[in-house]
């Protein structure tokens, strides 16, 4: 595993951010991990990375590694 994925999400750039959401997503050079892809995306999103934005859209519009209205009415 490569030191990219060690560091602190919160000390990285948008585009680190947004790189490892993807790895995440895909499942390169880590097990895949869609929650932890999409909080990636969040962070960068937070920094105003327009990439992140798209992608974090994407997996709320899907419902993937995202909580979405419907799971959180099951569990209630």
């Amino acid at each position: 595993m490569s030191d990219f994925f060690l560091k602190d999400p919160k000390l990285s750039s948008p585009n680190e951010l947004y790189e490892m959401g993807e790895a995440y997503w895909l499942g390169e050079k880590v097990p895949r991990d869609l929650p932890k892809a999409a909080r990636m995306w969040h962070l960068a999103a937070k920094q105003d990375y327009p990439g992140a934005h798209h992608r974090l859209a994407r997996a709320y519009l899907k419902a993937e590694g995202v909580w979405s209205t419907l799971d959180r009415e099951k569990r209630l």
